[in-house]
């Protein structure tokens, strides 16, 4: 089977919806001036580029495996939350500094407390007993509460500066420090300890199993090009909606961290739909990954 075979083959009218996200972009750029209809446009291919992008990591993710997976959507996430993150922070007049702390603080808030509330809940009331990999979802958790220590807790005792805030060489050493954490979770993760986090199931319980579908190497293929354009299309139509976003707060009187908390909920809705799905499919080691991840 040649190149074109296999292509026409794994091709599917789903590939194309990041590319249309894109040229929406382009054409908004072009009718700049028509006004709140071009934003409003903007912020519905914007959900659309997002669900594309989190569908497109996932199929990678079945392809590579639960650890590996499970780390191209946490990237993945992470882009997109940059790309709004930048895009806000180039809009706003002032406070932009705190965007990024406000956004990430809801977002660690969104995951410890909705999206892992709402996997345990609903799949509990399915299957009234799930199994889980204690030492995985252990691990995870350790990781996150000590890079929130760094992050949000550590500033507000540092003399060095005024207000709770790090300086230039205590901020280095927390980057490099967070960083490097990091990197040896995804170590532990992917390599040392990977049957940690693997999907485990109660046979005794009358509950069905639910495989993963086979991915081909073409539809990985296809869909890593077509994650590549949802990504590009995502932080282009965000920065299209940034000054909507920003008259909606103003006009409802609202304080400026909602700005982080409409960011945290736009980024983690894909990934929470995800999660919940695999609670109610009796995965609830995979929902954990997904939310802890």
């Amino acid at each position: 089977m040649t190149a074109t075979e296999m292509l026409k083959k794994g091709f599917e009218p789903r590939h194309l919806i990041s590319t249309a996200c894109l040229l929406v972009f382009f054409v908004t750029k072009i009718f700049a001036d028509a006004g709140h209809w071009v934003s409003i446009a903007s912020a519905i291919f914007l959900g659309v580029a997002i669900m594309s992008s989190v569908h497109h990591a996932e199929i990678i993710a079945h392809k590579i495996g639960e650890g590996l997976g499970t780390l191209v959507l946490a990237l993945c996430v992470t882009i997109i939350e940059v790309g709004l993150i930048i895009s806000m922070m180039s809009q706003a007049e002032s406070g932009g500094n705190v965007l990024a702390r406000d956004t990430v603080f809801a977002a660690v808030m969104i995951i410890t407390n909705g999206m892992v509330g709402l996997c345990l809940i609903l799949g509990g009331l399915k299957y009234r007993e799930q199994e889980f990999q204690v030492q995985g979802s252990r691990s995870l958790l350790v990781v996150l509460l000590t890079l929130s220590m760094l992050v949000f807790v550590l500033p507000n005792y540092t003399t060095t500066t005024a207000g709770p805030t790090y300086n230039a060489a205590q901020m280095i050493f927390t980057a490099v420090v967070c960083i490097l954490l990091y990197l040896l979770f995804v170590f532990f993760q992917t390599t040392s300890h990977k049957s940690y986090f693997e999907p485990t199931v109660d046979k005794s319980l009358d509950a069905p199993i639910h495989e993963t579908p086979d991915v081909s190497q073409t539809d990985a293929w296809l869909s890593f090009v077509s994650l590549s354009v949802s990504l590009v299309a995502v932080i282009g139509l965000a920065k299209t909606i940034s000054p909507l976003i920003e008259q909606g707060i103003e006009a409802m009187g609202a304080p400026k961290s909602t700005a982080g908390l409409l960011i945290a909920a736009i980024v983690l809705l894909p990934e929470t739909w995800a999660a919940i799905n695999a609670a109610r499919a009796n995965r609830l080691q995979t929902s954990l990954n997904l939310a802890l991840g």
